[in-house]
């Protein structure tokens, strides 16, 4: 219903309603006012409204409409993704809408949307976006980029809120051009690294066995394409009080990342692991599909009786200082083609209580020596075709010093040959050793070593004796038997 008046360019005052109107007729109504929104929607509303003007500049008429929304969806720039299952109540003029309790599925999560929008030439848009995961407020401006007329530049001016249990703040723009959204956006968050595997749900299972947990302060800064993260320019400089990974307790940590033209040029952590110094510095070359990388890390000092609490070891009396070094190489994309080498040592400790160390000890030495406490021990190592290899491992102890070579695999099977070594005060100190026979067999036994076999939770223990050093060491400790006998 309306009136008209000057029947040669009529001056409109119309009031209009219904039930059920397309929306894509509404949106090509907007459109006389903003021909650059190139949205695309689809369903139907009720609607009711007033339009006062001329039809020969209707776009300079005053329009006020109000559309309660029914099972609606919605798509194009600039939007990042479609919108589905739309209802709730839009309303406005020719400047401004108002969303009310504007509710939407994308990419199957549900979300609910209140605001407004000023300005449709220019539209600037104040909302807030709430779902099961997400409580968001932003403050946004949508204009074209004056340097291309043909792109569009979101400008945030605020973005605030939660993700999970993540607080984010966040500014900057997103630039659309044919499709695509290029990110150009700084901020910070409060990471709860509790939330990484939702956060990050591609990588979910990766994450899973890390258990990770704590809060990493970040300041980051991010420019690239949306849809390819290996073309980002990152910066992200982050800090934590405590962190937790595999239950273990990290503290003091610094992390540093860089990532510009394709490359990963500075990975790096630093920390506090158990009263020890933990670094880790790393670089990677995302232009290569297999992502190749490279990792140094250095170990001093770390508290093994306090870090062995965090572990299922924390019943057994070990301890002792660790120190470590690595350099390893391979590739992110599967975790194959790793190479490295480095070094372990432990310090002024007790190790005869790990389990390994336990079953050797029963298996391989004289009852009188299976209380020796081991002290320290050290060892070099490579790492090759998913195995950590080594040909130097010693076990230092006042009785008696185990040397070993062998390998462990990714999959923890086992397969080293120990040698053990007693020292003087042993042999002239044992109970057990005094006798010519008695000396003969000791002898015997230094020279058979021990294999080891199965899985680090299962090992196997078999003798293997070395035949020709045996013969001669018993021949000789005979021979001498015998001129202590007859003299």
């Amino acid at each position: 219903s309306g009136t008209a008046r000057d029947f040669k360019d009529p001056q409109m005052d119309v009031r209009f309603n219904s039930n059920n109107v397309d929306l894509k007729k509404i949106f090509a109504l907007v459109s006389l006012f903003n021909k650059d929104l190139k949205l695309s929607p689809s369903g139907s509303a009720s609607i009711e409204g007033r339009f006062r003007g001329r039809t020969s500049a209707a776009k300079n008429g005053r329009l006020n409409i109000k559309a309660v929304l029914k099972n609606a969806s919605l798509e194009g720039p600039p939007l990042p993704f479609p919108i589905s299952n739309m209802t709730g109540t839009v309303s406005g003029d020719n400047k401004k809408f108002i969303f009310e309790n504007l509710k939407g599925t994308v990419q199957k999560n549900d979300y609910t949307l209140n605001g407004t929008l000023n300005d449709l030439k220019n539209p600037a848009l104040n909302i807030t976006l709430v779902s099961s995961s997400i409580n968001l407020t932003s403050q946004l401006k949508i204009a074209n980029d004056p340097a291309a007329p043909s792109v569009k530049i979101i400008a945030i001016s605020s973005l605030r809120g939660y993700y999970l249990n993540t607080p984010l703040d966040v500014q900057g723009s997103i630039a659309l051009k044919n499709g695509t959204r290029q990110l150009n956006l700084e901020g910070h968050t409060d990471l709860e690294l509790a939330d990484l595997s939702a956060l990050l749900p591609q990588l979910a299972e990766k994450i899973k066995p890390l258990n990770p947990g704590g809060l990493l302060k970040t300041n980051f800064t991010l420019r690239g394409p949306a849809d390819n993260w290996t073309d980002w320019d990152v910066s992200i400089d982050s800090q934590s009080e405590r962190l937790l990974l595999w239950g273990l307790k990290f503290e003091g940590v610094g992390l540093r990342f860089t990532q510009r033209d394709k490359k990963i040029t500075d990975c790096s952590i630093t920390s506090k692991l158990y009263a020890g110094d933990l670094n880790i510095s790393s670089s990677a070359d995302l232009d290569d599909d297999d992502l190749p990388f490279d990792l140094t890390l250095s170990l001093e000092n770390t508290d093994l009786e306090k870090l062995k609490n965090d572990t299922g070891l924390k019943n057994r009396p070990l301890s002792g200082k660790i120190f470590s070094s690595l350099n390893l190489s391979g590739h992110l994309q599967d975790g194959s083609g790793l190479s490295g080498e480095g070094t372990l040592s432990v310090k002024e400790g007790n190790l005869a209580q790990m389990t390994i160390f336990k079953g050797l000890i029963n298996a391989l030495l004289p009852k009188e020596f299976q209380s020796v406490n081991f002290t320290s021990g050290t060892m070099g190592f490579e790492v090759r075709e998913r195995k950590v290899s080594t040909s130097n491992l010693t076990l230092f102890s006042e009785q008696v010093t185990l040397a070993g070579r062998g390998s462990i695999d990714f999959d923890q099977n086992i397969k080293f040959l120990i040698e053990p070594k007693f020292s003087e005060i042993a042999l002239t100190e044992s109970q057990s050793l005094r006798t010519p026979v008695a000396s003969v067999m000791n002898i015997a036994n230094q020279f058979v070593d021990m294999e080891m076999t199965g899985t680090l939770s299962k090992p196997v223990f078999t003798p293997k004796p070395r035949p020709g050093k045996v013969l001669n060491k018993v021949k000789d400790a005979l021979i001498d038997g015998l001129e202590n006998i007859f003299q």
